[in-house]
């Protein structure tokens, strides 16, 4: 007598588990490279922001002795008021949020001939992009930027961006730049 064995279709266990496993590989690594995407992202529109803003606030001032009449005058009202606040940085209230959805400040400076640009929560790998923007050499307007409440630096480039207590060694770092 002939027995005729069954064949069985599907999946086994062992096969379900590694489609699965595989599964989750890809999952992890599309979110780790969606993490650094969108980091880049929001390093590169801050930087057109900040851009931006130092454009705007010369622009606003152009033909002034100083930039307002007291020291650490906030000036987001006047920009705002003149509407010329980049429109890709939400306002809320007298508050602009930045490419990393922090804060930023636009204020005069303690010399009411400069004016400075802060901002907060930049990460450690946009802060040290986002450093390289302005020195001395590339813009004759900049003055200084100081990092994590560091030492001026007046010449930001890699080097003094990610090593010592001046960089970017932080994960969620406070960028002063200041500009007369």
């Amino acid at each position: 007598m002939l027995q005729s064995q069954r064949k069985q279709s599907g999946f086994s266990l062992l096969e379900l588990l590694l489609v699965v496993a595989v599964g989750a590989v890809l999952i992890l690594a599309g979110l780790g490279a969606y993490k650094l995407v969108s980091e880049g992202n929001a390093a590169t529109q801050s930087i057109r922001q900040l851009q931006t803003l130092k454009q705007q606030v010369q622009q606003a001032y152009q033909g002034e002795a100083s930039y307002g009449t007291t020291a650490n005058a906030d000036l987001t009202a006047t920009l705002q008021a003149m509407r010329m606040l980049p429109p890709d940085m939400p306002l809320n209230g007298t508050t602009l949020r930045n490419g990393f959805s922090s804060t930023t400040t636009v204020t005069a400076g303690a010399a009411t001939s400069q004016f400075v640009i802060t901002y907060n929560g930049v990460s450690r790998n946009a802060c040290v992009k986002m450093g390289q923007t302005y020195t001395t050499a590339n813009a004759s307007d900049f003055v200084s930027l100081t990092i994590n409440g560091g030492a001026a630096l007046t010449t930001p480039n890699v080097a003094n961006l990610t090593t010592g207590a001046d960089g970017c060694d932080a994960d969620d770092n406070v960028m002063v730049w200041t500009f007369q």
